[in-house]
């Protein structure tokens, strides 16, 4: 209320405080009706200065979440047309679904049983590239994803996958597709054995791998290869690559190493004797034999020799092996 700019005398002043006092009265009583607290998020209040009234609603629930992975499928070789890969689950008492969309049109649920193993299989009608869609709510009941062709009987080649996020896998195994060419471990956090034998790869990469300790990837193409990114790693198996190059400083707990029938000049066979000296493990193999392998140094063959007073098996090609390395390469 405007207060005049002029003079107010006692009768007006005190009118004027009367007014005042009234509205804080009435809001007074507006603030006293309110409840001050936490605030159910399904319960709607109305207030008013002469009732309450109160509505209560229920909200719908949320959509379940759900994770998705791919496989790419090559069925354009006539007789390829049957595409059939595994799973098996946790055994921890769960079960769960799976939805899985062939790309032709055409889908299916399955319930998953937990300490399982269900096998999936598909024929197609046309001889053409696919793209498989696999949707779970919960990877973390999934332990083992099996795109093996020879395991599983498919002759559908599997050319590429993502796994994304699926946290909670510990075996992922995509051997004997021989199109597969790059292979990695983006998003598996959880994975502890990968296994891609005879998969024609040209490419690795141990992406998120901190808790892998297998590795299986004999009889591909790879040239150089980094297992920094995998410090948990316990079991290696590199056996028929073209490796020239391969880096374990940071791979402390290797106890096996297969590197037979690869590349490796002197100096990289030096290097990796000596990083295995450095990583001060004890009782373990590690095999650098085959016609493509060179012989190494007097300073390997002191690091081969301190590794063998630590319980080691080492198995290096000697200073004869040089030449059967040259026959190799002149055939």
């Amino acid at each position: 209320m405007a207060i005049p700019s002029q003079e107010i005398g006692k009768s007006q002043k005190a009118k004027l405080l009367w007014q005042i006092s009234k509205q804080l009265e009435n809001l007074t009583g507006i603030m006293g009706s309110i409840e001050v607290g936490p605030v159910d998020p399904t319960t709607t209040t109305t207030t008013s200065s002469s009732s309450t009234t109160t509505t209560t609603t229920t909200a719908a629930p949320g959509p379940t979440p759900s994770y998705t992975g791919t496989i790419d499928v090559d069925t354009t070789t006539p007789g390829n047309e049957y595409f059939n890969f595994r799973m098996s689950t946790q055994d921890n008492g769960q079960s769960t679904s799976i939805v899985i969309n062939w790309g032709d049109n055409t889908s299916e649920t399955y319930d998953l049983v937990a300490d399982s193993n269900i096998y999936f299989a598909h024929t197609y009608s046309s001889n053409d590239n696919w793209v498989v869609t696999v949707q779970l709510p919960n990877p973390a009941q999934i332990n083992t994803i099996d795109l093996d062709r020879s395991n599983n009987e498919s002759s559908a080649i599997v050319t590429g996958y993502s796994f994304r996020n699926f946290n909670g896998i510990n075996q992922l195994i995509v051997g004997n597709n021989d199109a597969l060419h790059i292979a990695a471990t983006t998003g598996l956090t959880t994975l502890v054995t990968f296994q891609a034998t005879n998969a024609d790869l040209e490419s690795l990469s141990l992406v998120d791998a901190d808790n892998l300790t297998s590795l299986t990837v004999d009889n591909n193409n790879l040239s150089v290869l980094d297992l920094t990114t995998a410090p948990s790693l316990q079991y290696v198996n590199l056996t028929d690559n073209e490796l020239i190059g391969i880096d374990i400083s940071d791979s402390a707990n290797i106890t096996y190493l297969d590197l037979t029938n690869n590349a490796f000049s002197e100096i990289g066979v030096d290097n990796i004797l000596l990083s295995l000296v450095q990583n001060n493990k004890n009782y373990g193999t590690v095999n650098l034999t085959g016609p493509a392998n060179d012989a190494p140094s007097q300073t390997g063959l002191g690091a081969k020799a301190t590794l063998e007073s630590r319980g080691w098996t080492v198995n290096v090609n000697t200073s004869s092996g040089v030449k059967t390395k040259l026959m190799y390469y002149a055939r």
